[in-house]
C-alpha cells in the first residue's frame, strides 16, 4: 500500500510529508494544512501515526474550528492516543464494514 500524500478532512485538505529528527512520531499542523511523520516506522507503525494524526485533525474540525474546545490540549492527545490503535484494529478486521462505512 502507498501512503497518501493528500487527505481531506472535511472541508480542509492535509498535505502529508516526512521529516527527519522531528522528536515525536507525527505532528498535525491544521492551521498549515499538514501531517508530518518521522521517517523510518514499520508498516504498522506508520498506519497508527497516521491515523493518529488524521484524529487530531478531525478533532480540531469538530471542535477547535467551531469553539466547542472543551479539553485541554494533553487531554486531546490521550484520549486520541488511547483510540487510535482500537479504531485501526477494528477497521483492519472488518474490511465489511469498511467497505459499508464508505459506500465502496
Amino acid at each position: 500500500m502507498r501512503l497518501p500524500r493528500l487527505i481531506r478532512v472535511g472541508a480542509y485538505r492535509y498535505a502529508v510529508t516526512f521529516k527527519k529528527g522531528m522528536g515525536r512520531l507525527g505532528e498535525t499542523d491544521s492551521n498549515k494544512g499538514t501531517i508530518t511523520l518521522q521517517p523510518g516506522q514499520g508498516p504498522d507503525y506508520l498506519a497508527d501515526t497516521l491515523l493518529h494524526e488524521v484524529l487530531h485533525a478531525c478533532w480540531w474540525r469538530t471542535f477547535a474550528a467551531t469553539g466547542l474546545e472543551f479539553v485541554s490540549q494533553p487531554q486531546e492527545e490521550s484520549i486520541i492516543a488511547a483510540l487510535t490503535p482500537t479504531l485501526l484494529e477494528v477497521l483492519r478486521d472488518n474490511p465489511v464494514l469498511v467497505k459499508f462505512l464508505t459506500g465502496r
